[in-house]
């Protein structure tokens, strides 16, 4: 396990959701981990990727939540034009809140990685097996991979490392939420991103 500070969080109970979530992917890598079965292996695939990629929504969604509520206290790193765009706005949804996130360069200023995010959602919104309208390949096999949790994996951990690094609460603010403990061996440091090796101060 390798843990990442959790002091930037503003919505403290959506932090302690955040865990219970990195605790069900946890025993799904466990599982997954434990079968003989290529096909049991492969199955598992889908609910991790979903987990994931729902825990990276949910932090995109702290992060707005915390520009537009937290007006005295402030959000360090982000522009004032930034904060008074999203202060009249209740974003929600994924893609919005991806594409609010672009704009502001929220997680840095790297397209490629806003793209991957995006493609990342169209994963995790194919947990309604109907797929209409239709996205990505028709076969879910096709879509939920070992590469795909791969991709999942690292976006998370990039994800989590940059708000550490660059949007920490002030001091009586943090150690509210446990740190967050992710559930594979962390191999994905990202330029500055190493400095945040366990956790920010």
């Amino acid at each position: 396990m390798f843990k990442i500070n959790s002091g930037f969080m503003g919505v403290f109970k959506l932090g302690d959701n955040i865990n219970f979530n990195l605790s069900v992917a946890s025993a799904l890598y466990i599982a997954r981990a434990a079968t003989q079965s290529g096909l049991h292996r492969r199955a598992l695939c889908k609910p991790i990727c979903v987990e994931l990629i729902s825990i990276i929504e949910a932090l995109l969604y702290d992060l707005h939540v915390k520009a537009r509520i937290n007006t005295r206290e402030g959000v360090g790193n982000i522009l004032a034009s930034a904060l008074e765009y999203i202060r009249t706005k209740r974003l929600d949804k994924m893609d919005h809140l991806l594409k609010s996130a672009k704009k502001h360069n929220l997680l840095g200023d790297d397209e490629a990685f806003y793209e991957e995010l995006d493609y990342l959602r169209l994963v995790r919104n194919r947990v309604h097996i109907q797929n209409d309208p239709p996205k990505l390949d028709q076969d879910e096999h096709r879509v939920f991979t070992d590469e795909t949790v791969e991709r999942a994996e690292k976006a998370l951990e990039r994800t989590l490392r940059y708000m550490s690094l660059h949007h920490q609460r002030p001091d009586h603010a943090r150690g509210h939420v446990k740190d967050f403990s992710l559930p594979w061996d962390a191999h994905y440091p990202d330029e500055d991103d190493v400095a945040a090796e366990g956790g920010a101060p």
